[in-house]
């Protein structure tokens, strides 16, 4: 627990500094911490006997950050025209490389690299997204405080009052209880009405910062979830041994990964 929470306070800061600066820290942030969770899931993916193509995955999502950071986030162009392109050449190039590779678990090798690329680099790069918005420091906040906040109170309701009580999905992650799932629920609307009360009123109503908790929390443990579902298949209990007491890079952004999509959409709707 000690090595867990001195971990958490000397990166707490880097993540706030770069989200609130928002533009290159906050880029470079987000490469490095693909180019790490895709590493440690080409790792899992290596023992399930999937040769994923590594150097091109890093090559590629620099490049997509880059694209990102200078078209879209930087208004110097119209970053969602260029980002298509990026994406598809990524898959094209992944398929081209193939044929100077092994033609066994083809089919394996490429299915883990597209989706490793897409599912790491593509979705938590809708963080620039969202800290691009009016007030997108202070939603972009907002997310990573609620994701945080479920995660934390679940972890520690679970631990309290969910011993021996029902398990969400015992086959995936036997100590999820549905007791924390709760706990963190609760905690997760208690963070965004303190959120509403920070922000304007006008920004968007109280239910729709409520509604925002209640979705946010499925796809936050969804995403934990799934992560949990790629190492038991790969038979590992962290995706790494990185970040003292929290294991891997994945393992802290698994529940990101489909929370800051939904998150960036929700805002393009509700926010007036």
């Amino acid at each position: 627990m000690a090595a867990r929470i001195i971990s958490a306070l000397i990166l707490i800061p880097f993540v706030l500094f770069a989200v609130y600066y928002g533009g290159l820290p906050l880029c470079l942030m987000l490469l490095a911490l693909s180019l790490f969770a895709l590493d440690e899931f080409f790792a899992i993916a290596a023992r399930k006997g999937a040769s994923c193509f590594k150097a091109p995955a890093f090559v590629i999502t620099a490049l997509y950050f880059i694209n990102a950071h200078f078209f879209f986030v930087n208004k110097t162009s119209h970053g969602f025209e260029f980002s298509p392109i990026m994406i598809l050449g990524a898959v094209f190039l992944i398929l081209w490389l193939q044929f100077y590779k092994r033609i066994e678990n083809s089919i394996l090798d490429i299915s883990a690299t597209v989706f490793a690329y897409f599912y790491i680099p593509v979705f938590l790069s809708f963080a620039m997204y969202i800290r691009t918005l009016e007030y997108g420091a202070r939603f972009l906040f907002m997310a990573m405080a609620l994701v945080w906040a479920a995660d934390t109170f679940a972890y520690f309701g679970g631990m309290a009052f969910g011993r021996g009580g029902k398990r969400l999905s015992p086959a995936i992650s036997p100590k999820k209880s549905v007791v924390g799932v709760y706990f963190g629920l609760i905690f997760s609307c208690a963070a965004a009405s303190a959120f509403y009360l920070w922000a304007p009123a006008a920004q968007m109503p109280f239910w729709a910062y409520i509604l925002y908790a209640f979705a946010l929390n499925a796809f936050s443990v969804l995403g934990d979830l799934i992560e949990s579902q790629f190492k038991r298949d790969g038979e590992v209990k962290d995706s790494s041994g990185l970040i003292p007491g929290h294991g891997g890079v994945l393992d802290r952004i698994d529940s990101l990964l489909l929370t800051l999509p939904f998150s960036y959409y929700y805002f393009v709707l509700f926010v007036k």
